[in-house]
């Protein structure tokens, strides 16, 4: 029997069977679990109702036989259909969904405008993400109705400035994404118009100083993303206008160190995204003023082991990227100065596991990037003590199975990447241990299908990609 026709059958089944609702919900939840889908229940709701669906990552095309089988969800408010290849066809499905408050509709391109309108029953719709979808312009009409709708996410879509209008009819939009769509200055006069904004991401489009200029208005402004614009050392001063600004990212952007003083004046500034940029370790000397930086991104910068001494100030820090600097096993050794820093990454620069010996004064570490290092089994021995380590990748190291082993010690992983390494079926089975474990990367190493089988049976609610 074909995996269409038993989802035929199941669907069928779950809309006409006369079974209790509790029992219905049951066998939904079987089905979307056979899929290779998630679900999550209110525990403190009588009956303990499913409230949350993710068909990410599931093994199935979301096609009606699917989303009709899911009928029983009826106090359903998250729904994510991300990679799903759902369509406007199936959009149709939803209106038994009416409590839904997030929809994740991302990476679908045959959801296009029409498909936007047949979400029109979903008024309680706060979140709304339709992120690399067929959706233009011209579809954004549709939106009007979602009254309550505050998240919207519109990136890598068509949409250009002359549709930016009609987003004047959500008045409680916080949150907008733009990123790498047709938005240039001129849309941006009608960006000024939602005064309840304090999110705003504007990367990878034709925008430049005017342009930020126009969108003076939004005083709430609390985050704005410029990266990959065309924006100077202008747009500094332009940033006067947003009083409440604590996170800014101007990745790849004409800015230069110059310009970048300008930022030590921004004593609330809590993110700081400076990637690809030309700042150097002279800079981070006037970084290190500002007293409430949490976050600090400076990948692919010329800081060296040098400009981390200067940062020492910054008792505040929580996250530092310093992924492809030129930073070696002795600059980490000044990252004893964080001890609050919970996220790290250090892709692709040169440490080795003598550097590593200088993280383990860093125990609130809980997301630590070592891809692309040269960092070997020796160097994972001293992670051992980082018991808060819950996101961990070792993509294209020389880790083995021996690894293996002292990683099964760090019980609170739920993400780990061990991608283009040399581990093998034998390690699988030490990793059986990591009970948390919710993603696992094996892709380009030398497990096989039956070893990954019985460790997807010791972990089933593992994701374990291959």
């Amino acid at each position: 029997m074909t995996q269409s026709m038993l989802c035929g059958i199941v669907a069928g089944l779950l809309l006409t069977c006369p079974v209790r609702a509790d029992d219905a919900e049951d066998r939904a939840v079987a089905f979307v679990m056979g899929l290779g889908g998630r679900v999550t229940r209110d525990d403190q709701r009588p009956g303990k109702p499913v409230v949350r669906v993710s068909l990410f990552h599931a093994q199935v095309r979301a096609r009606g036989a699917e989303l009709r089988a899911m009928a029983p969800f009826q106090n359903l408010t998250t729904l994510d259909l991300r990679s799903t290849g759902v369509s406007d066809a199936e959009l149709k499905e939803f209106m038994p969904f009416r409590d839904l408050t997030e929809l994740d509709l991302g990476s679908n391109p045959g959801v296009t405008d029409d498909g936007l309108a047949e979400l029109v029953g979903l008024r309680r719709l706060r979140v709304l993400r339709l992120y690399h979808t067929g959706v233009t312009e011209a579809g954004l009409k549709h939106l009007a109705p979602h009254q309550n709708l505050t998240a919207l996410d519109l990136s890598l879509t068509a949409v250009a400035d002359v549709g930016l209008r009609q987003l004047r009819a959500l008045p409680r939009l916080s949150s907008l994404n733009l990123r790498e769509t047709k938005v240039t200055d001129l849309g941006t006069l009608d960006i000024a118009a939602l005064k309840s904004l304090t999110h705003l991401d504007l990367s990878y489009n034709k925008v430049t100083n005017v342009g930020v200029r126009q969108l003076a208005p939004l005083n709430k402004l609390t985050a704005l993303n410029l990266g990959f614009t065309s924006v100077t050392d202008d747009v500094l001063k332009e940033l006067d206008a947003f009083p409440n600004l604590a996170h800014l990212e101007l990745e790849y952007t004409a800015v230069t160190e110059a310009g970048m003083k300008r930022l030590a004046e921004f004593k609330g500034m809590q993110v700081l995204i400076l990637d690809r940029t030309n700042v150097s370790d002279t800079m981070l000397k006037e970084l290190a003023r500002l007293p409430e930086l949490r976050a600090l991104s400076l990948r692919q910068t010329s800081v060296s082991d040098a400009g981390l001494k200067a940062l020492a100030p910054l008792k505040t820090l929580r996250s530092l990227d310093l992924s492809h600097l030129q930073v070696s096993d002795a600059g980490l050794k000044d990252l004893a100065a964080f001890p609050g820093l919970t996220t790290l990454g250090l892709l692709g620069t040169p440490i080795t596991d003598a550097g590593l010996k200088e993280l383990t004064a860093l125990k609130k570490l809980t997301s630590l990037d070592l891809h692309g290092t040269r960092v070997t089994d020796r160097g994972v021995q001293e992670l051992t003590t980082l018991r808060n380590l819950d996101v961990l990748s070792l993509w294209n190291t020389d880790v083995t199975d021996a690894g293996l082993k002292d990683l099964a010690t760090l019980r609170s992983l739920t993400e780990l990447r061990l991608t283009n390494t040399a581990v093998t079926d034998a390690g699988l089975k030490e990793l059986v241990a990591l009970r948390n474990l919710a993603t696992l990367d094996l892709r380009g190493t030398k497990v096989t299908a039956v070893g990954v089988r019985a460790l997807q049976k010791a972990l089933p609610s593992c994701w374990i990609e291959r």
